[in-house]
């Protein structure tokens, strides 16, 4: 990384950090569109040549934020633990966003994901919210 760049990085890491968040009616919200595909992407980190995306605007300023820091070496992958990998806060926030996402109640969730384990949050859990929904 040139020194223009990290600098570039630097100012936009700034101004990602001092956004408010609501990255749903943020004017630098772009969703790029191929055919059915879509994602949500923050306009600052792209106009400083970076285009981390998510699958939701809740997720948008952590995941940009998370690849920021990562270009500039303040944060690697061996300290973040495996939700924060996939742009969520904490397990309890990804509970929440399965919640959310597959119209469950969030107890619901909690008790699945207890029976199964930690280790098939993000595989079984998966499967079970879905059989869930489909079938309330």
């Amino acid at each position: 990384m040139t020194k223009a760049q990290e600098a570039k990085t630097r100012r936009t890491l700034k101004r990602v950090e001092a956004c408010n968040g609501d990255c749903k009616h943020c004017k630098y919200c772009r969703v790029p569109c191929n055919g059915m595909y879509y994602a949500f992407l923050c306009g600052l980190a792209d106009d400083a040549g970076y285009t981390p995306m998510s699958n939701t605007t809740k997720r948008l300023k952590l995941i940009t934020l998370f690849h920021l820091k990562f270009e500039l070496n303040e944060r690697g992958f061996e300290k973040l633990n495996v939700y924060q990998e996939n742009g969520y806060e904490s397990r309890e926030d990804y509970f929440q966003a399965m919640a959310d996402e597959y119209d469950c109640p969030i107890e619901i969730v909690r008790e699945v994901a207890e029976t199964l384990g930690e280790n098939e949050d993000f595989d079984g859990l998966i499967s079970s919210l879905k059989d869930y929904a489909r079938i309330y």
